[in-house]
């Protein structure tokens, strides 16, 4: 029956709701009671958490992201966000800003994932001038996604982001409604790292 009706089965559901478990042991906050939880060398009573630590031993847990209640403090102002669902719509609005401007884009291609930008003086009338050029590859599609490597693009944009920019405006142009979506409502939600980073160097970029 389960089979027919393409149900997981009971022993199946769980080993998933067991390796659910021990996932979110260890990748609870620091602060938490549980993130300092060991286990003991000792077999003579296998306990089931301990089963669970022996089973998933080296599965490369370590690996995993950790996140936090909040990406970003409620009391910070979050960044405004344009995102126009249209793509014609989103080049003219992409035409019409001024000043700094840095578009990033990022890739996932033969297993690897990797990411870049652009940094231009843009003025009205005048032809962009690039200032400045980047790239990388961030690693495998099996550690990283296009979605946190367009929030690592833009958070590398900003950390070379010079001080004594507060009179001027900077804006960010991306194709990743995704990204752009979580750096303007930060939630429980992967990619809180670079989130973080790029709201404490626009507060750097905005104190001067």
């Amino acid at each position: 029956m389960e089979a027919e009706a393409n149900i997981q089965t009971v022993c199946e559901r769980h080993a998933q709701a067991g390796m659910r478990m021990y996932i979110n042991i260890k990748t609870v906050p620091k602060t938490h009671p549980l993130a300092a939880l060991k286990v003991s060398a000792s077999r003579r009573y296998m306990s089931p958490l301990k089963k669970l630590a022996l089973a998933y031993e080296g599965s490369g847990t370590e690996r995993m992201e950790t996140i936090e209640a909040y990406a970003v403090p409620p009391w910070y102002n979050r960044v405004p966000l344009v995102c126009e669902a249209d793509r014609e719509a989103a080049k003219i609005a992409a035409k019409n800003v001024n000043d700094i401007v840095i578009a990033t884009s990022a890739s996932d291609r033969g297993g690897l994932v990797g990411m870049g930008g652009i940094v231009a003086q843009r003025s009205p009338g005048q032809t962009d001038r690039i200032v400045a050029r980047y790239s990388a590859t961030l690693g495998s599609r099996d550690d990283q996604n296009p979605y946190t490597a367009e929030l690592e693009a833009i958070a590398m944009a900003l950390r070379c982001m010079p001080d004594g920019l507060q009179c001027r405006e900077l804006t960010v142009l991306s194709s990743s409604q995704s990204s752009l979506k979580a750096i303007a409502r930060p939630q429980q939600q992967s990619g809180q790292t670079s989130i973080r980073q790029i709201y404490e160097h626009i507060e750097r970029l905005r104190k001067g």
